[in-house]
Order: structure tokens, then sequence, then C-alpha cells
């Protein structure tokens, strides 16, 4: 008979140690690969072969994964891989790169770390390391990248148009006092419009919405009548139209049907009736106002308006100032 205690509990540590680190690679999503470099098998976690989109168990090599990975992360791998093994070297293997998998086709971005192991002659002998899927990290990042980019033309996008806002509200008015209110009048129409198109992660807006909001900013319900299919317009269609709309309230304000108690405004639209791309018909319309005469002159609004919609739009605006009210008739792209 023997004592054989001791022997057991260092068993049973070691299966204990064993479990813990299989439960922290599962919860990690980390794979593990042990390469013998001398007989030139590969072993892979059950975790690690679908990483690579192979059968779990089936007997793979360094020379069937390698056509796994995307040829544009290739050269990078095999230089990290021959600095590993290089004994003058002996650097830590660390790559990130994408495989398709082999069986699924799906593409996969792995962060992949190693170090080779050398004998006593200074022979690599073994390569094991582990592997971490990292997809959706990289979309993350792609899409972040994406974001700001977008952003900053965004931004250029604005600046420009609040600079021609700005250089066209001071110039002609009769008073600095004026200039002062158009401008800001205008860029809180502006704001609205981005308000508007943050809500919808800047993918668009209906078109009752933008004009919605157009004629919350000049009376609302008690002034307007809103009419319209459902349509999506993109993020610059929408902010061009919004101006264009905030333009012919402010003359209505000022000239027009909302000058005058009883006078009203509707806002009708539709998709026009022509093939190829999908464009918007939209007409205002004013009626209880003063008797209208055309002007002797375009102001900043029409311009915006006649000239400003055809080159951001691809379409045409024509503002027809009939005696009982202004007519304005819009056409234009929706996926502008």
């Amino acid at each position: 008979m023997s004592d054989v205690t001791e022997r057991r509990e260092a068993v049973n540590v070691l299966r204990r140690q064993e479990e813990t680190l299989r439960l922290a690679l599962d919860a990690a999503d980390v794979g593990t690969w042990d390469h013998d470099l001398e007989k030139g098998e590969v072993r892979l976690s059950d975790r690690c072969y679908a990483m690579f989109g192979v059968a779990p168990g089936e007997p793979v090599t360094l020379e069937g994964l390698l056509p796994l990975t995307h040829s544009a992360d290739l050269p990078r791998i095999q230089e990290a891989i021959e600095r590993a093994l290089n004994p003058a070297l002996r650097e830590d293997y660390a790559v990130e790169f994408r495989v398709i998998g082999r069986d699924d086709n799906v593409e996969r971005w792995l962060s992949v770390k190693g170090k080779a192991i050398f004998d006593e002659n200074g022979a690599a002998v073994r390569f094991i390391g582990a592997a971490v899927n990292i997809t959706e990290r990289k979309r993350a990042e792609l899409h972040l990248r994406l974001l700001v980019n977008e952003l900053n033309h965004r931004v250029k996008n604005s600046l420009a148009t609040i600079q021609a806002i700005a250089a066209q509200s001071f110039k002609g008015q009769s008073s600095i006092e004026e200039a002062r209110a158009a401008f800001s009048e205008r860029i809180i129409a502006l704001s609205e419009a981005h308000d508007l198109l943050t809500q919808e992660n800047w993918e668009g807006a209906e078109m009752h919405a933008v004009a919605a909001r157009v004629a919350a900013l000049h009376g609302g319900d008690s002034r307007f009548d809103l009419s319209g299919p459902s349509v999506r317009l993109s993020p610059k269609s929408a902010l061009s139209l919004s101006m264009a709309l905030h333009e012919l309230a402010t003359n209505a304000v000022k000239y027009g049907a909302l000058s005058l108690p009883d006078g009203r405004v509707h806002i009708a639209w539709g998709l026009a009736p022509e093939l190829g791309a999908p464009r918007l018909d939209l007409t205002w319309t004013e009626r209880g106002g003063p008797a209208v005469k055309p002007p002797e002159r375009r102001g900043f609004g029409s311009r915006l308006i006649e000239r400003g919609l055809a080159a951001e739009l691809a379409g045409a605006a024509v503002i027809d100032f009939q005696p009982e009210g202004v007519v304005c008739r819009i056409r234009a792209l929706l996926e502008a």
C-alpha cells in the first residue's frame, strides 16, 4: 500500500486549472493553436476551427490554412511567421488579418498572437498561440471611420451654406437690423432641418415632417394645410426643400398670405408622373392675403428657390406671382 493523497490532489488541482482556462477561453471567444514544426501537424481548438470555417477535428496544416487568408494580408502574415521562427530574432507573433471560411465562405477578422519554442540547438520545434475573432470590432471601426468622414463632409457643407446665407442676408438689405433678422431666421431654419435629419440618423426625412417643421415656425395648423402621400427624401433633398419652404414662408409673412389674419398656405406634394429617377412635385399656394404684384427684382429667397433647387436637386422651381396669391411649383430629385 502507498499513500497517493498528494498525487490525487495535484491531479485535481490540474483539472480545476484546465477547467478554469477552458471557461476563460470560451468567455473571451478565444481559439488556440499548436503547430508541431517537426511533424508539420497543426492542432486547433474547436473555436479556432470555426474561425477558419473548417469542420472540427479535420487534419490541417499551415500550408492548408494560409490560402484561406485574404490575399492582401498574406505578405504580412508570412513576414511575421518568419521573424517569429528566426532563432536570431525570436519575436512574438502578433498580427491581425482576414480569413475567408473554407466551408462557409464567411469573411472574418482575427487577432492572432503566438510564440515559437526552440530546442537547445536553437531550432524552432513548436509554434503555439491563440486567436480572437475581432470581426465585430473591425466592423465598428469601419463604421466609425465612415461616420467621421461623413461628419467632416457635412460640416464643410454646412459651413459653406452658412457662408452663402450670410453673404446674401447682408447684401442689399436696407438696414443692418433687417439683415441680422433675415440671417437669424435662415440659420434657425437650417437648424430645424438638421434637427429633423438627426432624429432620423441622417438617413433621410419624410416630406410631411419637413413641411410640418416649416409650418410650425410660421403659424402651425391654423395657417397651413398640408396634403400629400408618404414620400421619403434624401438628406440633401430634405435640407434644400426646408430652406426653400422657409424662404417662401418668410416672404408670405412679410408680404403675402401670412401677413393678414385670414390668409392661409396650402402645401401639396406627390410623385412626378414620369419615368426614370423618382421626382417630387410640390406646389405652394397662398390665398387670403393682399393683392400680389410681381417684384421689380428677385431677392435672395427667389434666387435660392428658382436657381438653388435646380442646381442642388437637378430639378426646377417656378414662382408665379398671381394677383390672388403666390404659387410656387417645385420639381425635385428625391435621391439627390
